[in-house]
């Protein structure tokens, strides 16, 4: 059985365990904006109550990306999507994806296409598990954006 039935409180969880590792200065007020599930020392953080699609799940963090890429704010170094009933995270690397971050995107989320699907086949992911929570800890503390961006 599910530990979460809504996202929302999957997502509250995991701020109240990482946000005072982090910094227990920062409320998550300060982290929820621009339609995301959030923002976090140059870490954007998409949650999930299952992922199903992870290729999905992907673009539409690429799409959040080219969003604050055209208000003018800094893109995050990282994507981290958060599968809050797994208990899982896979952590990717925004400059991989900076042609696609670089294109504007309107409407609803659109149907990944195939070149964005092979493109994410090939590049590096990092899952991350209960037991590798330190480097989760580390990530979320010294993200920068990255140079490129």
């Amino acid at each position: 059985m599910d530990k979460y039935t809504l996202e929302r409180d999957g997502q509250l969880d995991f701020y109240k365990v990482f946000l005072p590792r982090v910094d227990s200065s920062i409320d998550i007020d300060d982290i929820l904006a621009d339609n995301n599930d959030g923002v976090l020392n140059g870490n954007l953080l998409e949650f999930k109550l299952h992922v199903t699609d992870l290729n999905a799940v992907l673009f539409q963090c690429i799409k959040y990306l080219s969003a604050l890429r055209v208000k003018g704010k800094p893109v995050p170094a990282n994507i981290l999507i958060i599968d809050v009933n797994a208990a899982t995270l896979w952590l990717y690397h925004s400059s991989q994806y900076l042609s696609d971050i670089e294109k504007l995107y309107s409407g609803g989320l659109q149907r990944i296409t195939a070149a964005l699907l092979a493109v994410t086949q090939k590049r590096y992911c990092i899952m991350i598990s209960h037991s590798t929570l330190k480097v989760l800890s580390h990530c979320l503390k010294s993200a920068t954006t990255p140079k490129s961006i």
